[in-house]
């Protein structure tokens, strides 16, 4: 079996389950939430599932960066997904979105060299 092979047959269920979990989490949560709902709740396990796609194409190197990339990203969605529901809004969300888009470009930077 090459390293190619494993990778292909571990990484999709690891982000199947994350995924899951995601999705779970979301309908968990804005059950309890008295009807009303946010987008930014219900996106993170679509997320999780093409970045699960797009990280077949990365060598192991930078999928710790790509990862870290992606679990920056999701969590800000649901702060902000959180913070809608509740009805108020804070500025510092968007370190967390920034803090995502770098580890990205790192991890496509350690993927081209």
């Amino acid at each position: 079996m090459t390293l190619f092979t494993s990778v292909i047959k571990r990484y999709p269920k690891k982000y199947l389950g994350i995924s899951f979990f995601c999705f779970l989490f979301s309908w968990i949560y804005e059950s309890f939430s008295h009807g009303v709902l946010s987008t930014y709740m219900i996106i993170p396990g679509g997320i999780v599932l093409i970045g699960g796609l797009f990280s077949l194409f990365f060598k192991p190197i930078s999928t710790k960066l790509y990862n870290s990339s992606l679990a920056c990203f999701i969590f800000y969605l649901y702060m902000e997904g959180i913070l809608e529901i509740y009805g108020t809004t804070n500025q510092y969300i968007t370190f967390y979105l920034y803090g995502a888009l770098l580890f990205l470009v790192l991890s496509i930077f350690a993927h081209k060299h």
